[in-house]
């Protein structure tokens, strides 16, 4: 799987248009001037994609070329604006989990879509 960008807040509004029951999603903010942010990035890529989920939407936002979007989702979702930052969205786009930097658990992340299912 691989996540899709997104740049723009009609995009995020349709996102949220688009989640349904049984489906969640996961957003990725990075940015590409920082180092760390480019390390984390790359485990986010190698672990999204050995996913095979018709339930799990992906998506990445770069935090430098669409800080305004950025900020709006950190706003609806009322989770702190960071980089990098990973984001799992239920059905109800309720955060069922959020971390950034390296604090990023993709064991925890697992588990966690493993109990939506």
């Amino acid at each position: 799987m691989i996540a899709k960008q997104i740049h723009s807040s009609n995009e995020w509004e349709e996102i949220k248009r688009k989640i349904e029951k049984n489906i969640y999603a996961i957003i990725f903010k990075t940015s590409p001037r920082c180092p760390i942010s480019l390390s984390v990035e790359k485990k986010f890529d190698e672990w999204l994609n050995e996913k095979n989920d018709d339930c799990l939407m992906a998506f990445k936002i770069d935090v430098i070329k669409s800080r305004d979007l950025s900020l709006k989702i950190a706003e609806d979702l009322k989770v702190k604006h960071e980089s990098p930052q990973c984001i799992v969205l239920n059905n109800a786009l309720n955060p069922l989990y959020f971390a950034s930097h390296y604090s990023i658990d993709f064991f925890e992340i697992d588990r966690i879509l493993s109990s939506l299912k």
